[in-house]
């Protein structure tokens, strides 16, 4: 019954397209081209085929639960997380949490899950099509109007990993706590391979917020009474985050293709056969883009688009900025972080914001993702020395010497510190009171991903050790002063103690959880 139910949505579905216009049912060759990419991955490796039907049944998460890092903050001693909890304990949440645990399962190279919807209502499957779960590309099909219709849908699902996390640590299970946020990472990875910036940004967000709560969840252990975390599950951890053998494999991670088609599309819809400018389509369009759900905005835009109509370049021009451009971001995304080029301005920089207004204006947000795929390098390379030297107390009863102490026993190789421009280098471990001041006073500015709250200042006395990256400016500065990726010469990338642990804390003596 079930093939012959789709079999009928599907044609239901096709044909309520093609009553609304013929041309919403032709191939567009870059829509085909995008979808092109997920056609062979295998339905049984499907992340959506598995998963979006029950985030469809997912209930709206509880007022208070605005994004990733504030859940990932939030104690379980907070006033407000009896209703987190209970939220998190419903039977459509608890479905989804299953449904995340079958999808990052690990099988080995080659086997990983992915999230293979194709773009747009006709190439969906009509189940999810009915209950909002798909990308509408409007009519006639436009990937720069891409509407993402399920991705608020995975935020909250994410959020609603890191509340479990917190109820499970809160039950004396962080060891259960730490694999769901581990899956929560790999969920994030299989994000950060599809076709489109919104969807890569939220798996880098997802990744990065992970990876730094898996240690957030460590450090709380460490300074409980009597931890229950063991080596072996410390050393398990760690393994299941290599890197260009396991799932994560960043060095895998490509800019978006969808957005790259998505600008080539949009100037062969905004121009004419002979490559002049359409005014009307071009107006029309852009407005729209720029507003995007801002409705009261469109007048205005329209407005502003039609002057710039006039002084626009044409197709030919705008379809080679747009190679121009990907082809200087694809050359700057293999480079080294201490590759002298990336100091250098981009291509995008230097685009003339009038005269390829069309190409600047959807493109804006891609160069994003530089910066976020650098914290998630840090992170992870942190990650991993960080839990290996919270196994290797685990294991001694006191700190290691120095992080090569830690391998091979916890970590297999070098887990050198991305920022150092000579490629040698571990970050940089202290312990207060062991060659080191104790307490260790620092000034704290915190920042993950694109948020910062107010500077406070910190002591690390000797029940810790202190481990720091140099940070962008790619020299150590003494651990004196955290400033994470905000450029600073005075200032380190703080790993260990955590970061969100300090926050959560500071928040905590400001009365924030009271």
């Amino acid at each position: 019954m079930r093939p012959m139910r789709r079999s009928l949505l599907s044609s239901l579905v096709v044909f309520a397209v093609v009553l609304v216009s013929p041309l919403a049912a032709l191939a567009d060759q870059f829509v085909d081209k995008l979808n092109a990419l997920y056609k062979t991955i295998p339905d049984a490796r499907r992340t959506d085929e598995t998963l979006f039907p029950v985030l469809a049944k997912m209930a709206d998460p509880p007022p208070g639960l605005t994004d990733l890092i504030q859940s990932a903050l939030v104690p379980a001693t907070a006033p407000e997380f009896a209703k987190f909890a209970e939220w998190a304990q419903g039977e459509p949440q608890k479905a989804v949490i299953e449904a995340i645990k079958k999808c990052t399962a690990e099988e080995g190279r080659g086997k990983t899950w992915e999230i293979g919807q194709p773009y747009g209502a006709v190439d969906a499957n009509p189940d999810m099509v009915m209950v909002g779960m798909y990308t509408e590309l409007g009519d006639p099909p436009l990937l720069a109007q891409a509407e993402i219709k399920w991705l608020p849908r995975m935020q909250a699902a994410l959020t609603l990993v890191q509340i479990e996390a917190t109820r499970l640590q809160a039950e004396g299970k962080p060891a259960e706590a730490m694999d769901l946020v581990l899956r929560g990472v790999f969920l994030g990875r299989q994000l950060a391979g599809r076709g489109l910036f919104a969807e890569m940004n939220l798996g880098f967000e997802a990744m990065v917020v992970g990876l730094a709560r898996l240690r957030d969840l460590a450090y709380q252990d460490m300074r409980a009474d009597q931890p229950k975390l063991t080596p072996e599950q410390i050393r398990d951890l760690i393994a299941r985050m290599r890197d260009r053998n396991g799932v994560l494999q960043i060095d895998r991670i490509e800019l978006p293709l969808g957005d790259r088609l998505a600008a080539e599309q949009l100037i062969s819809r905004i121009m004419k056969a002979d490559g002049s400018v359409e005014p009307d389509a071009f107006a029309r369009t852009l407005s729209r883009i720029a507003a995007r759900q801002r409705a009261m905005r469109l007048f205005s835009e329209d407005a502003k688009w039609s002057a710039i109509a006039k002084l626009h370049a044409d197709g030919k021009a705008s379809i080679g900025a747009i190679e121009q451009v990907f082809g200087d971001w694809e050359k700057r995304w293999r480079l080294n972080l201490w590759d002298p080029v990336l100091k250098l301005p981009t291509d995008f920089s230097r685009l003339s914001r009038t005269k390829f207004a069309a190409v600047e204006v959807f493109l804006a947000d891609v160069g994003v993702l530089f910066s976020r795929r650098t914290e998630l390098q840090v992170e992870l390379v942190g990650t991993r020395s960080a839990l290996g030297h919270y196994g290797y107390f685990l294991q001694m009863r006191r700190f290691a010497p120095d992080s090569a102490s830690i391998k091979p026993a916890f970590v297999p190789g070098n887990e050198l510190d991305p920022f150092d421009p000579t490629i040698s280098q571990w970050m940089t471990l202290m312990v207060p009171g062991r060659g080191a001041a104790s307490p260790i006073r620092a000034a704290v500015f915190p920042r993950l991903l694109s948020v910062s709250y107010t500077q406070f200042e910190v002591s690390f006395g000797p029940e810790t050790f202190v481990m720091y990256s140099m940070g962008p400016k790619a020299s150590r500065a003494g651990g004196k002063r955290f400033t994470q990726m905000t450029f600073d010469n005075q200032g380190d990338y703080l790993i260990w103690p955590p970061m969100l642990s300090l926050i959560r804390q500071n928040q905590s003596d400001l009365g924030r959880w009271k």
